[in-house]
């Protein structure tokens, strides 16, 4: 089918702990950016260190995203739920497909919010979120036990844990992919529940490997 129109955020962690890594943290968003972005996709930069703020709105100008990133410097503490929760809310009021690239070592040590209070908003959003744990992370952040597996599993995305340089352009188009790939099914249950009520969801398709959302919140 044609493409439909996409909008993909991607919120980078620039505390200190990212210091080690920062050359290679602009070097992997630029080749996102340069992935992603099309006429019918948007992409939009969020970063955080003690807080998370927009570097760049949505926008299908490969090299006015690709300049603010080179103004990254890496400083301060870690708030990624805070910064994930910030970046998930910039998809209010957006329509089309959606994604969310957090580029971070997955270690949280300054948020006002909790990875729960995270997990929540990832659940209710419908916005699947791919983690990618930058190659010299392994140093500060595991692969298990990293808050960023869970949440990535709940959305409906993926956890990417330090992968090498020659494997990020198969990872970066399948990201890409996926999100021009993505469809929404409905249904009716017939088991009402209480408003709030989170309802685990399995979808399988006979001979087919799917991976969807972990359920939703009844209306």
């Amino acid at each position: 089918h044609d493409e439909e129109a996409a909008t993909v955020g991607i919120a980078i962690d620039i505390s200190s702990s990212m210091r080690p890594m920062q050359l290679d943290v602009i070097e992997t968003a630029t080749a996102l950016v340069q992935t992603l972005v099309s006429k019918k996709t948007k992409v939009f930069i969020v970063v955080f260190d003690n807080t998370a703020r927009i570097l760049h709105p949505p926008s299908s100008d490969v090299v006015s995203l690709r300049a603010k990133l080179l103004d990254l410097y890496a400083a301060g503490g870690t708030t990624l739920f805070d910064g994930m929760i910030f970046a998930l809310q910039q998809f209010q009021g957006i329509d089309g497909r959606k994604a969310l690239i957090v580029i971070s070592d997955g270690r949280d040590v300054a948020s006002g919010e909790s990875a729960d209070a995270c997990t929540r908003l990832a659940k209710s959003s419908g916005v699947p979120i791919y983690a990618i744990v930058p190659h010299g992370g392994f140093r500060t952040g595991t692969r298990f036990g990293n808050a960023l597996t869970g949440i990535t599993e709940s959305s409906g995305g993926l956890f990417f844990f330090a992968p090498a340089k020659k494997e990020q352009p198969a990872i970066f188009d399948f990201i890409r992919d996926e999100v021009r790939g993505q469809y929404v099914l409905s249904f009716v249950s017939p088991s009402p529940a209480k408003p709030a009520t989170w309802r685990k969801l399995d979808v399988s398709v006979p001979g087919r490997n799917v991976r969807t959302i972990a359920g939703y919140y009844t209306p």
